[in-house]
């Protein structure tokens, strides 16, 4: 019932938002300037919301968008804007602006048949000039263009070890990159672009690098020249605001994940009128997140299944006190060791994964402070599993049914007679006949239920309530929205707020998962964020077998079909909702 009520919900939602759209970007707002956290018009006035997509591909190997196999460019940007989206974010590498060649498959159709192009315009054309025809299909759409150099080498993004964690690498040194701005900032001021092209993202995802055998570590405002990436940015954005019809956009260090070295060392004041800042959401940069989300959505089924049958387990053996000798528990010194063993794991394991909540909610900006968390949160984990199977393992191995188990009895009764009647019973020397009752009442009462229920109440009602009460507090902290948030406030959110307050552009972000989805996209909505999802198409280039490579993430199946979106109604509702702008007009800037 409840599983249909959510689906009827998410019908309602997705007509109610089907028709959401961002305000559209109109050549008469332009050029946009920044004030105060927000984008706006060249009035100074009027708030303009960046709602954007990521258009991906023309930093792989096939050198050119996505979706020109099968579609045409001017179909696949008005399939954006009637979606309602108003700007696009195209991501391109260094390597493909030297690319003379296209490969026909990619601005051909998905069989590469010569004789039926989808795009005959763009056959023969060079990667770049592939580009211009898209950033002009989508002006032609109404849809302002913020370009974005992804990479120096052709490839997918992002590693630790492919040599474009950096602005520059051997290939690509630091001169080339600054060229290279210089000369796109010229090339799409033209006026045939119409003012359109609004940004300049100027790196993606900077991060530490290897170049040459030697790595060198991404830093913000101190460090060598190969690695302060504030002074590069500053550097490229010279360029980029000479042309009074772009913005510069810098992304945050650590895969653009983390903006706090801004609170000590923002950009200088001349850049702040016309300057973004940008970081990237995604799931795997929720470090205090990730790894127990994943435990416990994994143990999440087994759990439910396996503490009602201890709990029913356990009532079965407290009834067995009406059947006297018919059940012994036996606890040898050995196995109270293990049980104290296992509690004190269970323990150690709480205080861990408190210890590291605790650490969430303080030095996100700190990658080694991050990873101490995510090993806190392992170790954590490992001592509470490991501490619950020895506390059940002592409790399984301490209880024994007649016929089983007999020689493994260790008792010392108090009435020696008692000990020798015990020996003859154990060495079967009693008779089948007769009965268990007739067991002397000192035995009885040492060895069996009875003298132990408190030792049973203790192991399977207590293990259990712990072991209740820590997964709901575990799940409670990692599928609340409050962690996921206080997280994202602390890395970037904060300095939509602080004072002064500064522009954060989220260039890149995902669907989300499960629990996470809905803190994400709550507080996307409710800060009125500027936002670039991640991404329009779901291919990112073919194997070598000839099969895609396919992005769950994509907006677009891979026919790219306007009326065949592959993300669920239930994403491109949550999607839509972050379009319409809470805020429309802002005090009037002074330029």
């Amino acid at each position: 019932m409840a599983a249909v009520l959510r689906g009827i919900a998410l019908t309602l939602l997705a007509c109610c938002t089907a028709g959401q759209r961002a305000p559209r970007i109109t050549q008469d707002m332009l050029p946009l300037q920044v004030s105060g956290r927000y984008v706006v018009a060249r009035d100074g006035c009027t708030r303009v919301k960046l709602s954007c997509i990521n258009w991906a591909g023309a930093h792989l190997r096939k050198v050119v968008p996505a979706g020109l196999h099968m579609r045409t460019p001017d179909y696949l940007a008005g399939a954006l804007a009637d979606i309602g989206f108003n700007c696009v974010r195209i991501v391109y590498a260094l390597q493909m602006l030297n690319a003379t060649k296209v490969d026909p498959l990619w601005v051909g159709n998905a069989a590469a048949s010569r004789d039926a192009w989808v795009n005959p315009q763009l056959n023969g054309l060079s990667a770049i000039k592939v580009l211009d025809q898209v950033i002009l299909a989508c002006t032609r759409a109404g849809l302002a263009v913020i370009i974005n150099n992804h990479n120096s080498d052709l490839g997918w993004c992002c590693g630790d070890n492919d040599q474009n964690g950096l602005w520059w690498n051997d290939r690509y040194p630091h001169k080339v990159w600054l060229a290279h701005v210089r000369d796109l900032t010229l090339r799409f001021s033209k006026p045939e672009y119409k003012g359109m092209v609004v940004g300049f993202d100027l790196r993606n995802e900077i991060r530490s690098s290897e170049v040459a055998g030697r790595w060198y570590v991404a830093r913000w405002g101190r460090g060598s020249q190969e690695e302060d990436w504030r002074q590069a940015a500053m550097e490229a954005s010279e360029y980029v605001l000479r042309n009074s019809q772009m913005l510069a956009i810098v992304e945050g260090i650590q895969y653009a994940a983390v903006l706090c070295m801004l609170a000590e060392n923002p950009l200088p004041a001349w850049m702040a009128n016309r300057t973004l800042y940008s970081a990237h959401q995604y799931k795997w940069t929720q470090m205090g997140l990730m790894v127990p989300t994943m435990v416990v959505n994994g143990l999440s089924t087994p759990v439910k299944v396996w503490v009602p049958s201890v709990l029913v387990f356990g009532v079965f053996i407290i009834r067995l006190k009406k059947l006297r000798a018919r059940f012994c528990c036996l606890a040898t010194v050995e196995l109270r060791k293990l049980r104290m063993v296992g509690f004190a794991f269970i323990a150690v394991g709480v205080v861990l994964s408190l210890l590291a909540v605790i650490l969430a909610s303080l030095r996100q900006c700190s990658l080694m402070w991050r990873f101490t968390m995510v090993g806190l949160e392992i170790l954590g984990c490992v001592f509470l599993l490991s501490g619950t199977g020895c506390a059940m393992w002592s409790f399984v191995r301490c209880c024994s049914f007649r016929g089983v188990q007999r020689r493994r009895l260790r008792i010392q009764p108090e009435a020696e007679e008692d000990g020798l009647e015990l020996q003859r019973h154990l060495q079967g020397n009693l008779s089948p006949e007769e009965p268990w009752d007739q067991t002397p009442s000192s035995l009885r009462d040492g060895c069996c239920v009875p003298r132990h229920t408190e030792t049973f109440l203790f192991i399977i009602v207590l293990l259990p309530v712990c072991l209740l009460v820590s997964g709901s507090f575990v799940l409670y902290v990692h599928s609340s929205r409050w962690l996921g948030q206080l997280e994202m406030a602390t890395k970037w959110g904060r300095f939509l707020h602080s004072e002064p307050p500064l522009p954060v552009w989220v260039g890149e972000y995902g669907p989300g998962y499960d629990t996470d989805r809905d803190a994400q996209f709550h507080y996307f909505i409710e800060g009125d964020m500027d936002l670039a999802y991640w991404q329009m198409g779901s291919e990112n280039g073919r194997r070598q077998d000839g099969t895609f490579n396919w992005d769950s993430y994509g907006i677009f199946s891979l026919d790219y079909n306007a009326t065949n979106l592959q993300l669920p109604d239930s994403v491109m509702s949550l999607i839509r909702q972050t379009f319409t702008p809470r805020v429309t007009s802002v005090e009037c800037s002074k330029t």
